[in-house]
């Protein structure tokens, strides 16, 4: 019979009662909370990583037809010295190349980036460059800013002109209207442009220059508003309406008379309509294209907006832009960054549910109970729903990482619940009614809990000390897995116990006959009753029969069919249970038999001998521990070192780059016959091809008209991986035979822009600086791990220099500014207005006939007083001089480098640095001449020394934690030992495996803290509990080891079962997730099998040394033996 005791009072008055007077109101809390988690994951945005805010800002100035040495002089030096005392800023560097300046800032993390723009805009206006240099623009580097979907537009018929006129005139328009799409961009085809082809021979025999075309064509082709008439009542606008409507007018536009003769442009020129000089040639398989670029806005949801795009592009049926094309028109979809996101995603939400669904097998056949199981597993589904309930009020994404954490984090979901229903139970079993068991139960272990709760979630504050990518990428994991285990606390503390103390009675009848209810339709029984005698009343009454018919008839047949499908639900509920039962009485029941039999052999048998026997041996399990803390520091020394996994998706790209000033269409021609051999490569589905670079998509430093970017889709593959390295190794063989080029391979980026290897040669004299350079690219070359060695000083475009002679200008009344404006002028041609045709703004180039064949012989004719006679050519009044300067100028914290960057295959950062550093030390170089290594290596370095710092700190945390738990600062060092105890495992089996230290698992080692000490604690805790039940030391061990034992092994094996499935490194994004499940499951295995031999010998060598010291042979009434 169930007593009653002291514990019945408490039901009342603890906090926990309320699980038992208040069932009800917890329900529906629990059912709100389920409902705003629903709410909250549909609304999260869906992203590949974390929103990853790069503390980067370039400044980009151009300055067209202008040397690197004089970028460097004129602009790149004079912004950095005015931005150089920025707040916050750590590094800045520059790019001087031909034509344009960049220079980069890089700021600590932290700062917020609005600010650091509004201060640089305030620097940016002390700054004096030279008139010819354009307006400094502040451009925000951001990696997620890459086109999330990427389309090519091909015609049999139509000419590229016209494709590209009709992206711009009909698909773009339609693709900036669709939610979430921030921008379309237009790359490649021929973009129109209306061309004034003026004779320089006509001009001069009448006494003209260039510069009078363009201020008559600049001052004809306007519209201005006239202000406002008013004539009696009426009030006109006035506007004069002058611009060019056709290009007729522009032919026959008079721009001076001579000898009383109007002088039209058609008289010196020709007008045409033409094309702009081709910037990007794009082909798709070989053949030429327009290809469109598809941005999505900030928040938006990338899955959501490439779903909405590629509706209207592909959707061949209803009102979609593809069905408007013509038939001649073909879209190619070349690139979709949501496909992997969503596989990656999905996969995580996969390996979530596996790892759920074994953890509860795990409860089954431990707890040997179907109710309690459900019980226990019920906390899962609900601590993750709410889970995203926080995430959407703390704005963090769905993404890989906060996904994984929740993955991480679902075995450990169950751990409290299992805690308090086998406190619970064991009340019961004590003799407790269902309700006092429930409140004693979560009363007695309630605040271990708590506490072991919180060591978990402690290793997660020091987030805020780490520093570098890797705290950009440990937010959000670090959140979804705090979330997840305060929700997970929070059901197993009153939702558990409230399920718990809940019996299960039949419910009284109520004459209800289903049968009858069926078959009866009472919504036709109002028709069958008398009409009221009254005229008036049955006239009215008549309609309102009919009405109330037509609303109930449908109600209830709904009602009706509700009844049925709950009838259907019962039927199968029935057979399941009978299915069920026969299972378990001639399946489960074995199993269950035989698992625990065995259990209870190694609980009751094995493990006490093994702990008796350990405990008798203290010195030599000490002399083990010090063994497993050496093997540990060696196997961790031996391990490489990678700053963030790479990701493989199936896609690369593949970059050319010929020799700096090779012009477009050369590029184009030498290109052309080894980019037709990718289409024999069978591992290759789509490659499109990208030559030049425009002037709006803020080039890097090493593009231009001389290089060309391939983009690689593979074809489906069980092992991409594979296919990849095939692929690349194929692709390698064939564009190494191009003379003169250099070839690299680069991965799609999540985290970094740095090349993985990078080596900094600083230096001032360009001479020097080349030659050092040279000699450490040809010592990195001998490195075999080492891929696509490259080195950024090259020979730059030819530099023609002119040295005007004063005096000579001086007689002819002309002054150096004058002559080199005119040479600019006549070489690039200018764009004095614009023809408007709707929405379209079309250049008007004036241009010299036939410039686009410019020669040196051509640049020496120019006359330099053009309508004066003599006429003076160029070459009268100034000398040339040919010379080949740089490509261009690097300087970071304002002094000059050469940069060499490098790819790695094989070993890891760590490794191929020494590697480096062993070469570099190799070349005796002078005292002004300096090598750093820097790239991702640096990035690594910085991560890894605040992630070791913010580890230390977990630990101390935890140490906290645990000491104001026990009110002892002996337990707490005792139990730290787990830790160390975890380190052994990870070490050994990094090193068997061969995973390289990385961001991703040092995560794995800070979560694996708070984890392991979990174990420890529930041991330490009864041992406690014991002694103050004045039992014996050794007695109080040997009985909490045994008791204990079944709960451990229960939250270790439900942990380590949760994560396995992210451990096998199956399905898209594996790479991140691997590692870090690998760390926390070879940990916590080590540790927990550990924990169970030395936390408990060192308990007793702790208890046994403070007894020595306090004179003491006994504790709590107890003898240490």
């Amino acid at each position: 019979m169930a007593r009653r005791s002291g514990w019945a009072e408490m039901t009342d008055h603890s906090v926990f009662g309320i699980t038992v007077r208040r069932p009800v109101a917890i329900f529906m809390i629990v059912i709100a909370i389920v409902v705003f988690g629903y709410v909250s994951y549909k609304r999260l945005a869906l992203n590949l990583m974390p929103d990853i805010s790069y503390p980067t800002i370039t400044v980009r100035t151009e300055f067209e037809g202008a040397a690197p040495e004089e970028v460097e002089n004129n602009v790149s030096r004079r912004v950095e010295q005015a931005l150089a005392v920025v707040n916050n800023l750590a590094t800045i560097s520059s790019i001087s190349r031909s034509g344009i300046s960049d220079v980069i800032l890089e700021f600590r993390w932290g700062t917020n980036i609005n600010t650091a723009i509004q201060d640089i805009r305030e620097k940016l206006d002390q700054v004096f460059l030279p008139k010819e240099a354009g307006k400094p623009v502040i451009l925000r580097y951001d990696p997620t800013l890459d086109p999330i979907l990427t389309f090519g537009l091909t015609s049999k018929k139509e000419s590229l002109m016209y494709l590209r006129n009709f992206s711009e005139d009909n698909i773009k328009i339609r693709l900036d209207k669709i939610q979430g799409v921030a921008a379309v961009k237009i790359r490649g085809g021929l973009e129109e442009e209306f061309h004034v082809d003026v004779d320089p021979a006509k001009l001069t025999s009448l006494n003209m220059d260039i510069d009078t075309v363009n201020s008559r064509l600049a001052s004809e082709n306007v519209n201005l508003a006239g202000g406002t008439l008013k004539e009696g009542a009426t009030e006109y606008i006035v506007r004069t309406v002058n611009q060019f409507q056709n290009l007729q007018q522009i032919s026959n536009l008079i721009i001076g008379r001579v000898n009383g003769v109007d002088i039209r442009i058609k008289d010196i020129g020709q007008v045409s309509r033409s094309f702009k000089d081709r910037e990007v040639i794009t082909r798709i398989n070989g053949r030429e294209c327009v290809i469109l670029e598809i941005y999505k806005e900030a928040d938006a949801n990338i899955v959501d907006v490439a779903k909405r795009v590629k509706f209207q592009m592909l959707t061949s049926k209803g009102k979609t832009i593809r069905t408007s094309l013509p038939a001649h028109m073909k879209v190619n979809l070349l690139s979709d960054q949501s496909v992997f996101i969503e596989n990656a995603l999905n996969e995580v939400k996969d390996n979530a549910l596996e790892g759920a669904v074994l953890a509860i097998l795990v409860l089954f056949l431990f707890l040997k109970n179907i109710k309690s199981t459900l019980i226990v597993s019920v906390t899962i589904p609900l601590s993750i729903v709410t889970t995203f309930a926080f995430m959407k009020f703390f704005n963090v994404s769905l993404n890989i990482m906060s996904l994984g954490g929740i993955a991480l984090g679902v075995g450990m979901l169950v751990d409290n619940a299992i805690v308090v229903l086998e406190s619970i139970f064991r009340c019961q079993e004590e003799g407790d009614e269902t309700a006092d068991a429930a409140v004693r139960g979560t009363s007695e272990v309630g605040t271990a809990v708590v506490a072991s709760t919180l060591t978990t979630i402690a290793v997660f504050f020091p987030i805020v000390f780490v520093e570098g990518i890797a705290g950009q990428i440990f937010r959000d994991m670090a959140l979804s897995v705090v979330f997840a285990l305060i929700a997970s606390l929070m059901f197993a503390l009153f939702f558990i116990p409230m399920l718990a103390s809940r019996k299960l009675t039949a419910g009284k009848t109520t004459g209800f006959d289903l049968k009858s209810s069926l078959r009866s339709f009472q919504s036709f029984n109002g028709l069958a009753t008398p009409l009221p005698e009254n005229f008036l009343l049955k006239l009215l009454s008549i309609p309102f029969r009919l009405v109330r018919l037509l609303f109930y008839f449908p109600l209830e047949v709904i009602g009706k069919l509700f009844v049925l499908i709950y009838i259907i639900f019962l039927g199968i509920v029935w057979i399941s249970r009978i299915i069920w039962t026969a299972l378990e009485r001639y399946f489960l029941n074995k199993v269950l038999t035989s698992f625990n039999k065995g259990f209870n052999r190694v609980q009751n048998e094995w493990y006490p001998k093994a702990l008796k026997s350990v405990l008798a041996n203290k010195s030599l399990s000490v002399v083990l521990i010090l063994a497993a803390f050496v093997i540990t520091f060696f196997s961790f020394r031996g391990l490489d070192a990678e700053l963030i996994p790479v990701m493989h998706q199936g896609q690369f790209t593949v970059i050319v780059n010929f020799p700096v000033g090779t012009p477009i269409e050369k590029t184009d021609s030498l290109l052309i016959p080894y980019e037709s051999k990718l289409s024999q490569i069978k591992e290759i589905r789509t490659y499109f091809t990208r030559i030049g670079v425009e002037k709006d998509s803020y080039a890097k430093a090493d593009e231009g008209e001389f290089s060309a970017r391939i983009g690689v889709i593979l074809k489906p593959s069980d092992n991409i991986l594979k296919s990849e390295q095939k692929t690349i190794s194929q692709i390698r063989d064939i564009f190494g035979d191009i003379p003169d080029a250099e070839m690299r391979v680069e991965y799609p980026t999540l985290f970094t822009f740095k090349a993985p290897v990078e080596v900094e040669v600083h230096g001032y004299n360009l001479q020097k600086l080349k030659k050092y350079s040279i000699l450490a690219l040809e010592k990195m070359k001998e490195i075999p791990d080492l891929k696509d060695v490259e080195l950024n000083i090259r020979t730059g475009n030819p530099e023609t220099q002119i040295i005007f002679d004063r005096d000579k200008l001086a007689r002819l009344n002309l002054n150096i500014v004058k002559v080199a404006d005119l040479v600019r002028n006549q070489l690039l041609g200018f764009v004095p207005t614009r023809f408007i045709r709707g929405d379209k703004r079309i250049d008007i180039r004036v241009k010299l006939k036939n410039n686009t064949k410019k020669t040196l012989e051509d640049l020496k004719n120019i006359i330099v007083n053009p309508g004066q006679k003599p006429a003076v050519p160029l070459s009268a009044v100034a000398a040339f001089n040919v010379v080949e300067g740089p490509s261009e100028i690097r300087r970071v914290d304002q002094q000059r480098v050469g940069l060499i960057s490098a790819n790695v295959s094989g070993l890891g950062l760590k490794a191929l640095s020494k590697q480096i550093q062993a070469k570099l030390s190799s070349i005796p170089h002078p005292s002004d001449i300096e090598y750093v290594i820097s790239g991702q290596n640096q990035e690594m370095e910085k991560s890894s020394n605040s992630l070791l710092y913010a580890l230390l700190l977990s630990i101390f945390l935890v140490y906290i934690v645990m000491a104001s738990q026990f009110e002892s600062l002996l337990h707490p060092f005792v139990i730290m030992f787990s830790i160390p105890l975890a380190l052994f495992g990870v070490g050994i089996t990094l090193y068997v495996l061969h995973i390289p230290m990385s961001v991703i698992v040092f995560i794995g080692l800070m979560m694996l803290a708070g984890i392991v000490v979990n174990n420890a604690i529930v041991l330490i805790d009864y041992i406690n509990l014991l002694r103050k039940r004045e039992m014996a030391l050794r007695d109080a061990i040997l009985l909490a080891g045994k008791v204990r034992l079944r709960p451990i092994v229960m939250t270790t094996l439900t942990t380590v079962l949760g994560l396995l499935p992210l451990a096998m490194g199956l399905g898209e994004g594996a790479e991140i997730r691997q590692p870090m499940a690998i760390t926390v499951i070879a940990g916590l295995i080590f540790s927990t099998v550990l924990t169970l031999i030395v936390i408990p010998t060192l308990y007793e060598l702790v208890e046994e040394m403070k007894a020595k010291l306090t004179g003491k042979t006994g504790t709590a009434g107890g003898n240490i033996n």
